[in-house]
């Protein structure tokens, strides 16, 4: 037997003989690296007669055979993307849809972005809004938005060749916009208006409620009032009515600091009459230990609205 062949694969045919007790001769043993080379040739081949794809197209499967199209077709197959209809319910996604919106409307060309680093930018701005702020409520965050485009997005594009959202990010922009900014009076117009009188009024959803609180306690008792705020967090949240009432109390001392109270006083009012099923019916209570001079009118009966609570 040739115990000292180099090659490998004769020490295999040797040891096989071996074992099997035949003549080294009478092995068959498929050499595999032939195999390899083969396969890897075909490889070759297949490659170099495949059309190769340019940056600007790709492959459709069009009635079963592959065609060369290009990616602006393929673009305009993509599943298409819109804020949701209820601003109490927006997140960073519904947010970012709203810039596409207002970009495309005020330059009339698409603007093809990735949604999810750029949802992470709109986050990093509300963080920052809260910083200076003390919250940032879906309001504020659209309103800042809307500031952006009409008196900063031309300046990007004029000496930067296009708008990204984290130009958006800037800290002496955001201080510029909040410096400026009447959050009472933008509240107040806003729960004014008759589209959004009609859709709290009637409509108000646990899904909406929740989304403001996942924003913050200033967010939640600014966006629902004393009243609606209570009632969800001891019925739903199943916290205990002393500490539903201490969150609530120190939102309306944050923002009486803040010389804002009026905000939670007119929301407040503004979902009244309430259903006397409630748990808690006396947001005086909680408005007397901020400010004695400042009542809040609103009433129960047993009508069954938001009786979800």
């Amino acid at each position: 037997m040739r115990i000292n062949s180099e090659d490998p694969l004769e020490l295999l045919r040797d040891i096989k003989a071996k074992v099997e007790g035949i003549s080294v001769e009478d092995v068959q043993f498929r050499d595999l690296r032939k195999k390899k080379r083969k396969n890897n040739k075909k490889s070759d081949e297949s490659e170099s007669n495949c059309g190769k794809i340019t940056n600007d197209e790709g492959f459709f499967i069009v009635n079963d055979e592959a065609e060369s199209v290009s990616y602006a077709e393929i673009a305009k197959k993509r599943r298409s993307w819109k804020a949701k209809d209820s601003l109490e319910e927006w997140g960073a996604f519904d947010f970012f849809e709203y810039a596409c919106k207002l970009y495309i409307n005020k330059y009339n060309i698409p603007w093809d972005l990735k949604r999810g680093g750029n949802s992470l930018e709109i986050n990093k701005i509300r963080d920052k809004m809260t910083d200076v702020l003390g919250f940032c409520s879906n309001l504020v965050m659209r309103d800042y938005i809307v500031y952006f485009f009409n008196s900063h997005i031309d300046f990007f594009k004029d000496n930067y060749g296009d708008f990204y959202f984290r130009q958006m990010n800037s800290e002496n922009i955001i201080q510029s916009f909040l410096d400026n900014y009447d959050y009472k009076k933008r509240f107040t117009d806003y729960v004014s208006c008759e589209k959004h009188q009609d859709k709290n009024k009637e409509e108000i959803t646990l899904k909406e409620i929740k989304g403001s609180f996942s924003l913050g306690d200033i967010t939640l008792v600014s966006n629902y009032g004393i009243v609606i705020s209570l009632n969800w967090l001891i019925q739903k949240q199943k916290m205990t009515k002393k500490k539903a009432v201490m969150l609530v109390l120190n939102v309306c001392k944050d923002m009486h600091k803040r010389g804002m109270l009026s905000v939670i006083k007119k929301s407040t009012e503004f979902y009244s009459p309430y259903s006397s099923s409630f748990i808690f019916k006396d947001p005086q209570l909680i408005i007397d230990k901020v400010d004695e001079n400042v009542k809040i009118n609103v009433e129960f009966n047993d009508n069954n609205k938001m009786s979800f609570l």
